[in-house]
């Protein structure tokens, strides 16, 4: 995994559990399950994002 998903994935429970569990009302389970189905796609080469910066 190249540095930028690495830093990504380290970094997706602090940008997700306050968005998650406030507006859509996620238990800290449920994010936590989904987070483990977004590490695993982002690690997946199969998968290529295509992102505006």
């Amino acid at each position: 995994m190249d540095r930028f998903l690495k830093d990504l994935s380290d970094g997706l429970e602090a940008i997700s559990l306050q968005i998650l569990s406030r507006v859509a009302g996620m238990s800290k389970d449920d994010i936590t399950s989904l987070l483990e189905d977004v590490r695993r796609d982002l690690a997946n080469p199969k998968i290529y994002a295509y992102m505006r910066v």
